[in-house]
């Protein structure tokens, strides 16, 4: 499952944005030039796309999923160790709240919703298909 969301996550982001497994099942995505409600479209497309992906896996059908937590920052003085830890706490929420979702960590530390930064999340995933 490891290979299969790095090869899926690759395929879905940017050749711009930088991704790379922290450790056991944790990755990170740094994605330049987005705002927050580009990095909340960005996540639930690699979300739909590992889950596709890993209905079925050689032949078996695993029907796995993946949360994922966002944070945005426009301070450019914010320490790498302070944006992980704020996407890892809404990595626990998703996991906390049902997994197989994005919830976001704002850069005032306020847990927010995918859904409320990007209310039309299926109108707004459709454009970015055919932009990205």
């Amino acid at each position: 499952m490891i290979k299969l969301l790095a090869t899926t996550a690759k395929k879905t982001l940017r050749q711009t944005d930088v991704f790379g497994r922290l450790g056991g099942e944790e990755f990170a995505a740094f994605l330049g030039n987005t705002d927050e409600k580009g990095a909340v479209i960005v996540a639930e497309r690699v979300r739909l796309a590992f889950k596709e992906a890993a209905k079925v896996v050689d032949g078996t059908a695993i029907g796995a999923t993946v949360s994922i937590g966002v944070t945005f920052t426009t301070n450019y003085q914010d320490q790498v160790d302070g944006l992980l830890g704020r996407a890892d706490e809404a990595l626990y929420e998703a996991k906390n709240s049902g997994r197989n979702r994005v919830m976001v960590r704002s850069e005032h530390n306020a847990q927010v919703a995918a859904a409320s930064i990007v209310p039309d999340l299926s109108e707004a995933l459709a454009e970015s298909v055919t932009t990205h």
